[in-house]
């Protein structure tokens, strides 16, 4: 099903929704899903001190979607690809 997905779907990377512009249809997200400051390069990759990102998400996702669209968000690892 999610074979050439990259040729369809391109992927950015930013701080929330800066790298992109939109109207979307749909929009994934797998926030940081712990609360607190990050101890050291692992927890970085997991940790999101008082909700901020997700915070700056929630209110910046309307403006990055269509009148039609779905937003997407879970905490966790996101698996793509056949099962």
């Amino acid at each position: 099903m999610l074979e050439g997905a990259a040729d369809r779907a391109p992927f950015r990377v930013g701080a929330v929704l800066e790298a992109v512009a939109g109207p979307f249809d749909l929009i994934i997200s797998t926030p940081p899903f712990r609360w607190f400051a990050p101890r050291d390069l692992l927890e970085a990759s997991m940790a999101d001190e008082n909700y901020g990102a997700l915070t700056r998400f929630l209110t910046q996702a309307a403006d990055h979607l269509a009148a039609v669209c779905r937003l997407r968000s879970g905490t966790g690892a996101l698996r793509l690809g056949r099962v």
